[in-house]
């Protein structure tokens, strides 16, 4: 055999090698794989980086199921918090079946970024967008849940009014539509105006733990979290408050299934604007549960494993 058609050979068996590595991890840039040493049967950790709208790197995680997946619950997490808080699914969603996928937001966890600032909303709905489509690259023969909660609330509502298709449902947590602690009308006229002067001014917010979660270890691993953070622009601020108005003006165009989780208790947002809208969503197929007592994260209050049940039995309902 002749030097070159061994050379053609060993050529051809290193493109498969490749092919077959690079199709296996094409959602990420630099995959760090979480999987060396586990045992065949246990659930796989994966962990990268997805390139963002503004070029920026965002962390990225997945965690797969032991055998074949149904679905994938794709996460969008809250303001100054990380992909990583969300321990409880991990734990009861993947072992049903479902694949689960989630970043920090840029100027979050371990994204880049300059902390809590955006120049616009936009730049939150694209990364969604990113992301989504390089999951749907990866798995385009699974059916798509996506999540919100908070903040991630607001960027999943604004994402299903721009991009509807493809999505086999929606669940929104701890709805930001009526946030507790709004501006006065002044402070707000004052915002909009820095933030046409010096947009990334930022402030430190100090959100309590107690807030979130019924849970003393909870509420202490929160405020203790070094990826945690409570900084917010004015820029930040004056999209927030532009982004809940566009919202709640094109709620009744919402045309997919919805779960709506809410705290009754949540000190943050009230549960009037998860009432509000479930009222104006017009697509037959919405669901409202407000939990008794409950504080600003159902996913991580004492009421977790109701929550968490809730959410996979609606789920695989829409399958």
């Amino acid at each position: 055999m002749s030097d070159m058609v061994l050379l053609s050979k060993r050529l051809t068996i290193r493109k498969n090698y490749f092919d077959i590595f690079r199709n296996y991890c094409k959602l990420y840039i630099s995959p760090k794989l979480a999987t060396i040493g586990i045992k065949e049967g246990e659930m796989r950790e994966q962990t990268g980086q997805i390139l963002g709208s503004n070029d920026l790197k965002l962390h990225s995680k997945t965690w797969f199921p032991e055998g074949p997946p149904k679905a994938v619950l794709a996460v969008v997490h809250g303001a100054g918090e990380h992909v990583d808080r969300y321990p409880h699914f991990v734990e009861a969603l993947v072992p049903d079946g479902f694949i689960l996928a989630g970043y920090d937001q840029c100027g979050h966890g371990k994204s880049e970024g300059q902390r809590g600032h955006i120049n616009s909303w936009s730049e939150y709905r694209e990364d969604c967008h990113c992301f989504l489509g390089q999951i749907r690259d990866s798995f385009p023969e699974l059916p798509f849940f996506l999540y919100g909660h908070s903040m991630g609330s607001l960027i999943v509502l604004d994402y299903i009014l721009h991009y509807p298709e493809g999505l086999q449902g929606a669940i929104l947590s701890g709805t930001a539509l009526d946030p507790m602690d709004a501006a006065p009308p002044f402070l707000v006229q004052v915002a909009k105006i820095m933030s046409r002067i010096i947009p990334s001014f930022s402030l430190k917010v100090k959100l309590e733990g107690s807030a979130l979660s019924r849970v003393p270890e909870t509420a202490a691993a929160y405020m203790n979290d070094p990826l945690v953070h409570w900084t917010r622009s004015v820029r930040w601020g004056t999209e927030s408050l532009a982004i809940i108005e566009e919202i709640k003006a094109r709620m009744a165009e919402i045309n997919l299934p919805t779960l709506i989780l809410h705290g009754e208790m949540d000190p943050l947002v009230a549960a009037a604007g998860a009432q509000e809208l479930y009222d104006q969503i017009q697509h037959p197929d919405k669901t409202l549960k407000i939990y008794a007592e409950g504080l600003h994260e159902p996913h991580n209050d004492v009421n977790y494993p109701q929550t968490v049940a809730d959410i996979r039995d609606w789920m695989n309902e829409h399958l």
